[in-house]
């Protein structure tokens, strides 16, 4: 007399089975311990489409308990755990173009301070030429020189140079 079940009268979990009471009825190994398998073919569990054996725990029990996956190593914690791969590359861009950056600005002030020594000499090269030559021009136009040629023109030197003036307010 066999009768065929639909899923909602399967039985319970946990619940024996005919077939599973047969199992635990045979001779061999203790109850709940299978007997060591010979070849490949053993392995794969013959049953029914559609009928999964009661005694088999789903993937829900699995996850459950002391049954949860453990990582196989362990999950770093600090300041780079924290950091998604995403922001992390942003930051090392970031640091990249700060240093970029940076690298350029140093090039440009040793340009610009090379231009600056190359303006400070050319200043003071001309500050030189304008003192020879207002040493020069002060040398032509100083009074010894202006009397010598005075005397060589004929003029004479009075030692006053005429009455005092006064003015009346």
């Amino acid at each position: 007399m066999a009768t065929s079940r639909t899923s909602s009268q399967r039985p319970r979990a946990g619940a024996a089975t005919r077939a599973t009471a047969a199992r635990a009825a045979r001779p061999g190994p203790a109850a709940g311990r299978r007997a060591p398998r010979r070849h490949a073919s053993a392995w794969t569990i013959s049953v029914p489409r559609g009928h999964r054996p009661a005694t088999l725990p789903g993937w829900g029990d699995l996850a459950r308990g002391k049954n949860e996956r453990v990582p196989s190593r362990p999950r770093p914690t600090g300041f780079m755990a924290q950091v998604s791969t995403l922001r992390f590359a942003l930051l090392l861009f970031a640091m990249a173009a700060a240093f970029t950056v940076y690298v350029g600005h140093v090039y440009a002030t040793q340009d610009l301070l090379a231009a600056v020594q190359e303006a400070r000499k050319e200043n003071q090269r001309l500050h030189m030429r304008y003192n020879q030559r207002k040493a020069a021009f002060d040398q032509a136009t100083s009074p010894t020189v202006i009397y010598r040629r005075a005397r060589a023109l004929g003029l004479e030197e009075d030692v006053a140079y005429g009455p005092t003036i006064h003015l009346n307010d």
